[in-house]
């Protein structure tokens, strides 16, 4: 089973959302999950895993809680993220991917992450593989823990969906953006 993670803000909230789905090309998600957490950092550019991590710890928690027949069976997260990042004077740190990583290694947890971002920040291009999808002459730039991106770049390119962003992917986002005040 694969995870996808995606994170939006309004105001001092932020809404963690989660989509659960068994195969690359699955349509529809088995299960899905929205938590919200209050933001306790500011916003700075290269260093996302301070205001995401937070919540994306307590939705995996609440899921492993919830629903450990899924937990168990998930080999794949992917988060809107990239696990290293890189300058433009070359310096590279952990970015969110790799905090994920580290916190579920920690934790005994071994599953690989990949992180899709769909924009460049400074030279991660060099450093990610580019997965083009569809008819977009623009990549997303995948990363992936455990010596996988390589493998990582071709899920995403296989993923379901004809446009660049996958079906799975867009519903995560979708789900990320509905906060109490706008729900149904």
């Amino acid at each position: 089973m694969i995870l996808a993670l995606d994170s939006y803000y309004k105001d001092d909230i932020c809404n963690t959302s989660l989509v659960v789905f068994e195969y690359l090309d699955s349509d529809k998600p088995l299960y899905t999950d929205t938590i919200y957490t209050d933001i306790t950092s500011d916003y700075i550019p290269g260093e996302f895993y301070k205001r995401e991590l937070p919540g994306i710890i307590k939705i995996l928690e609440k899921l492993k809680r919830e629903k450990l027949d899924i937990w168990d069976n998930i080999t794949l997260i992917i988060t809107d993220s990239f696990i290293t990042l890189k300058d433009d004077n070359n310096n590279e740190w952990d970015g969110l991917g790799a905090y994920l990583d580290k916190y579920l290694k920690s934790n005994g947890e071994n599953k690989t992450i990949c992180g899709v971002a769909k924009s460049n920040f400074g030279w991660c291009h060099e450093i990610s593989k580019a997965a083009f999808r569809g008819e977009s002459s623009k990549p997303l730039y995948v990363q992936a823990t455990n010596n996988c991106t390589k493998l990582a770049a071709w899920a995403v390119q296989k993923m379901h969906g004809k446009y660049r962003i996958p079906t799975m992917f867009k519903l995560v986002d979708q789900l990320s953006r509905i906060f109490p005040d706008n729900k149904g």
